[in-house]
């Protein structure tokens, strides 16, 4: 039996293990492996480790399976233009979205709303988005431990080696050039909340 992952990949599945959990091997997606069905990709004849497109023992969470909006997502830029067309291509996609347009505003968001990820511009002024990585991060300035845990993914307008293995380097999730296309964001996006969720 065949069935496809949302981002269109084919996996090839036998009988075993109805209801469990599988990523796929192309999006790193987590999948609900339909009924009578197992995870194992197409082209491949044995089945991958865990984690990487193989059944893992443990049914996914309520969150994940309820049906609704895909997560909860902050998205702090002080470009009003990009901000806001990031914010429509994340509502098109079924998240809910967070707005924030410097760095204090994208910290205290972060911290009182405590969203699924952050999606942080490198450029919000005073406060560069290292500040807020480096806020949230911090287990002393940041009272609710999950928030220190919340992916963020940072985006820039210029692309720098340094600056990326600085956002690496405090955590970030992923580093993105502008304008960011929803083919390289989403599959990111999805896994960094997936885990999230599962931690």
């Amino acid at each position: 039996m065949e069935f496809r992952c949302a981002c269109g990949q084919k996996i090839k599945a036998a009988d075993q293990t109805a209801g469990k959990l599988g990523r796929c091997p192309k999006c790193r997606r987590l999948v609900k492996i339909p009924p009578g069905v197992s995870v194992e990709v197409m082209e491949k004849t044995a089945i991958l480790p865990a984690f990487e497109g193989s059944v893992v023992e443990r049914q996914l969470p309520a969150q994940v399976e309820a049906p609704g909006p895909k997560g909860r997502v902050a998205v702090a830029d002080s470009h009003e233009g990009c901000r806001k067309n990031l914010m429509a291509m994340l509502r098109e996609l079924g998240y809910v979205v967070l707005e924030a347009w410097d760095g204090p505003t994208a910290i205290r968001t972060i911290r009182m709303t405590q969203p699924d990820a952050a999606i942080v511009d490198v450029k919000l002024g005073v406060e560069t988005g290292f500040h807020v990585l480096q806020a949230i991060r911090d287990p002393l300035r940041t009272t609710n431990k999950a928030v220190c845990k919340m992916p963020v993914l940072m985006t820039t307008a210029v692309l720098s080696g340094r600056d990326a293995q600085y956002a690496r380097h405090l955590g970030a999730f992923g580093y993105f050039v502008k304008p960011v296309a929803a083919a390289e964001l989403c599959p990111k996006l999805e896994r960094a909340i997936g885990t999230y969720r599962l931690a």
